[in-house]
């Protein structure tokens, strides 16, 4: 028998700015605000931000953690609710909401260094062999 698995699990990133060009890289979203100081200040940003999609990655890795293999990533929501910034520990969170025979539906959260909430998301998972 195995073990159940988690109802939710937590990561921290502390994303540096290697992290944010390789991002840039992967993605091709080059928006200098990400990997250029003066640029991130000269558009009002007190240091380089984290890209959003990279933090949705990010979370939707930690779901697919939580769901293991089989099931299927069918859809993801994402709101983002304020700015993420390089050195700063992001922590991210996945939590089981709901999950039926074929259905599995993940909320997905990151809070900064202070604890605030700066990016909610949800990702729906067919899983198409049925569960007990």
């Amino acid at each position: 028998m195995s073990a159940p698995s988690p109802r939710a699990v937590s990561r921290q990133l502390v994303p540096t700015t290697r992290t944010l060009v390789q991002y840039a890289g992967a993605s091709g979203d080059f928006y200098e605000i990400h990997y250029d100081t003066e640029i991130a200040e000269a558009n009002g940003l007190t240091d380089l931000p984290v890209h959003g999609l990279l933090k949705l990655a990010w979370l939707v890795d930690l779901a697919e953690e939580l769901v293991g293999e089989g099931p299927l990533l069918a859809n993801v929501e994402c709101r983002y609710s304020s700015i993420d910034y390089r050195h700063r520990t992001l922590t991210g969170h996945a939590q089981l909401e709901s999950s039926d025979s074929h259905r599995i539906l993940v909320r997905m959260w990151a809070e900064d260094d202070q604890g605030t909430v700066t990016t909610t998301a949800t990702a729906a998972f067919h899983d198409p062999a049925p569960r007990d």
